[in-house]
């Protein structure tokens, strides 16, 4: 059964992928979201297939920077070329936690750019609320500061060298044991590239050793 979301986008079950739907609606571009991508004995001559990995189950982060973007760009790329798209889940009724990050991503202006997404509380409390931090690993160098939204942002840098270390964008929320106040001592930012998985001490800055930050 094929439903249709858009007048060039469709979505289906695993079964929709047959000749006479392809031909009925017109589809160009068959997008997988499973464990494994279709096989290729049941693909169809002329008809473009891409495939993302994503599994029908609760815990599936959807804001996966791979599963967001890739699924953007192949949208953008069928619409600039009127394509037509068959969205294909090998269950066509998502589950619950997929809905609630649809409407999450609602919420958020429809980002998809990276940088971006990291920077809506909304986005960082979801992945922080949900064992998704590495998501947020972060680069402070990458980012221009001279753009508007940076310049405007609080920069935390390092006392002693005063390298840029992360912006007010990337202090987590946290609550105290009264659960609807916030805790405000001390800080808790997202993972930043700086910092070491193996390093037994806390490192507050990446140019100093442990014994100067």
């Amino acid at each position: 059964m094929i439903n249709k979301i858009l007048d060039c986008i469709f979505i289906g079950d695993i079964f929709s992928n047959d000749e006479i739907n392809i031909e009925k609606f017109k589809i160009q571009t068959v997008l997988t979201l499973s464990s494994q991508p279709l096989a290729l004995e049941k693909r169809i001559i002329g008809v473009n297939y891409q495939f993302i990995y994503m599994l029908d189950v609760e815990n599936q982060n959807i804001f996966s920077s791979n599963i967001l973007q890739k699924t953007f760009n192949l949208l953008q790329k069928c619409l600039e070329n009127n394509q037509t798209i068959l969205e294909k889940h090998s269950i066509a009724k998502p589950n619950n936690s997929f809905i609630k990050q649809l409407e999450l991503f609602e919420k958020i202006g429809f980002i998809t750019d990276p940088i971006n997404l990291k920077k809506s509380e909304i986005f960082r409390d979801f992945v922080a609320s949900n064992g998704y931090l590495f998501e947020l690993n972060d680069n402070t160098s990458k980012y221009n500061l001279e753009e508007s939204y940076l310049s405007s942002s609080k920069k935390f840098s390092c006392k002693k060298c005063r390298k840029i270390l992360f912006f007010d964008f990337n202090v987590l929320k946290h609550f105290s044991d009264n659960k609807n106040i916030f805790c405000e001592f001390g800080y808790l930012i997202t993972p930043m590239v700086w910092m070491e998985l193996d390093e037994l001490k806390g490192k507050t800055c990446s140019k100093l050793d442990f014994s100067e930050s």
